[in-house]
């Protein structure tokens, strides 16, 4: 009986420890066509966790970066997914972009997916003319 007690305690703490790595890994990630609402603080930062997959030529772009006033962007980074770790050719993996509440205000990020690989272009090609959206998160900085 007192190994049955160990086994299940055991047990249920593995499954919390599982729960939370999966809460903390998925935690502000957006799937095309999600969007969210942040409200700041001027100085506080916030981050959004999106899949790439540089592969197929395609990336993440920000498309009305000159006429957002009220955040700036501070840091982009790729992680690479457990495929990729794993050795498969052609996966993906995340792009975490942080951004910074630098002016009161509202705003809203809008974030498209751009053909960047063989046209040679940047990010800074697109717009919200040229290129659909697939996030948009809204700001609000008091």
């Amino acid at each position: 009986m007192r190994r049955f007690r160990i086994t299940f305690i055991v047990t249920i703490f593995v499954l919390l420890i599982i729960g939370l790595f999966y809460f903390m890994a998925n935690n502000n990630y957006y799937k095309p066509g999600e969007n969210g609402t942040y409200k700041l603080k001027i100085g506080q930062e916030f981050y959004v966790k999106l899949y790439e997959n540089p592969s197929t030529g395609y990336s993440n772009c920000w498309l009305n970066e000159n006429a957002v006033t009220c955040v700036e962007k501070v840091r982009k980074n790729n992680t690479t997914g457990l495929n990729s770790k794993l050795g498969y050719i052609g996966a993906g993996g995340d792009l975490i972009v942080t951004f910074k509440a630098i002016k009161k205000g509202i705003d809203t990020v809008k974030i498209g997916s751009c053909p960047l690989g063989r046209e040679a272009k940047k990010c800074e090609d697109y717009n919200t003319k040229n290129t659909q959206i697939d996030n948009e998160f809204y700001i609000t900085v008091e």
